[in-house]
């Protein structure tokens, strides 16, 4: 046995989901703003942070999809393709077969199987250290109807997973259900994939791993079971297990942002990614999106019915109510971004308002800038977006469009209504707007 924890992973995704009832390959709808395979793979880069002992049995749709092609980018995989859907043991004899060396141990989970924990693996791990051949993790249901059912003793040693379809009655009473995810010796696995040959498939040219128990009670092996909370284990086929998984894992996240120090007003009508950061005494009211890569520091208030994803907002800052805050933007500290704000890729720095009814996009805004109802940072001109600089202390006033790329020196007044096309000096008053004309006794009013 190894010395350290460090077993083979394999996650099977081979198969094609059609209960999802979905053209997105089913490991790759999202939960909490992260792609259902995202998950696993996190778990298996947990339990091997120094190794590349994590591989991946995909079909030839998620090899050739764009968005799996980002995520193999991103974690460099290894991935090993099932041509054919002949069931869990003929993907984990496939990944074997392409594998070059196996670990003494090895992990087999699933790529629609989100919540598993490392604590839990580290469980399973302790059985086989006891003198387990081979530990699955059960759990207990109320409504078991379609899972595989764990016949077991009272010391938790497993002869049997009877799937349903092929359950007696009195074993179909049975609670305790069979997950799927393995943690097996070496041996005891490769024994059992090389005594099954394609010929020996069953009727449905299937080879399914749950075998491998019978299997090994038949060489006197030892197979046990440990036992996890139904939603840490549940595995993902339909938009309704989908939802179910979502408000879940919302739970998980607000759990944590309470325990933290962060206040959420009415959690049920919030939403939040997994890739956030929010600090203790952050308020949180009703009705607010909260998106992946978003960090907001401490006494800062969100108000209702704001959207924000990957911005970076500082200490004590108020955005909303109505406020949309888009990614690549960093907000100082005391800053106010009010009602029908939308900010994109900028930066402003400390004590910036916009109180109501502006765009403001691809700018720098220095420190005390104030920005006037109806303010548009003009920044696309068809085909470039172009960048604008404000400095210190600069006033906007209202109803002004900003036609980028455009320098506002510090101290500077942006009369009300006006288009600055030039930049503006420091301390100056800017005034770009047509001259009112007055025609006496013009109007069309009787």
């Amino acid at each position: 046995m190894q010395a350290k924890f460090e077993p083979t992973i394999i996650i099977l995704s081979a198969g094609n989901g059609e209960r999802m009832q979905s053209f997105i390959p089913k490991v790759l709808h999202k939960i909490s703003s992260q792609s259902i395979i995202e998950y696993v793979i996190n778990l298996g880069i947990s339990l091997n942070i120094n190794s590349n002992h994590t591989h991946i049995v995909i079909n030839s749709e998620l090899e050739n999809n764009k968005i799996f092609q980002k995520l193999d980018e991103k974690y460099k995989l290894n991935k090993i393709v099932q041509k054919e859907r002949l069931g869990t043991g003929d993907a984990v004899k496939t990944a074997c077969n392409n594998i070059g060396s196996l670990n003494d141990l090895v992990l087999i989970l699933y790529g629609d199987t989100p919540f598993v924990k490392k604590e839990t693996i580290l469980n399973m791990h302790d059985k086989i250290k006891a003198g387990s051949d081979l530990c699955i993790i059960g759990f207990n249901s109320n409504n078991p109807k379609g899972y595989g059912r764990i016949i077991s003793d009272e010391q938790s040693k497993i002869s049997e997973i009877i799937e349903e379809k092929e359950a007696n009655p009195k074993q179909k009473e049975i609670k305790l259900c069979n997950s799927g995810i393995i943690l097996t010796k070496k041996e005891a696995l490769c024994d059992f994939l090389d005594k099954h040959s394609s010929s020996e498939y069953n009727l449905n040219h299937e080879f399914y791993l749950t075998d491998i128990v019978k299997y090994l009670n038949l060489k006197q092996k030892n197979c046990t079971y440990i036992t996890a909370e139904e939603n840490e284990v549940i595995g993902i086929n339909n938009r309704h297990q989908l939802i179910a998984a979502e408000k879940y894992n919302q739970s998980i996240i607000v759990d944590r942002l309470l325990s933290s120090g962060v206040t959420i007003i009415n959690p049920e009508t919030s939403y939040f990614a997994n890739g956030i950061n929010i600090q203790k005494d952050v308020v949180i009211y009703p009705n607010v999106f909260i998106g992946n890569n978003t960090s907001i520091e401490s006494n800062s208030i969100i108000h209702s019915f704001s959207h924000i994803e990957g911005a970076d907002i500082k200490h004590a800052s108020i955005i909303g109510p109505f406020a949309r805050i888009r990614p690549k933007t960093k907000i100082g500290k005391n800053s106010k971004i009010g009602n029908f704000v939308e900010v994109k890729n900028s930066d402003l720095m400390n004590n910036v308002k916009a109180g109501h009814l502006s765009y403001i996009g691809d700018v720098t805004i220095s420190d005390n800038v104030n920005i006037g109802a109806g303010t548009v940072f003009c920044n696309y001109d068809g085909k470039n977006k172009h960048h604008s600089f404000v400095g210190e202390k600069v006033f906007i006033g209202s109803n002004s469009s900003i036609i980028s790329p455009v320098k506002i020196d510090s101290k500077s007044t942006i009369a009300a209504g006006s288009v600055i096309t030039k930049d503006v000096e420091k301390d100056a008053l800017a005034v770009a707007r047509s001259k009112q004309i007055n025609l006496k006794n013009k109007s069309k009013i009787s």
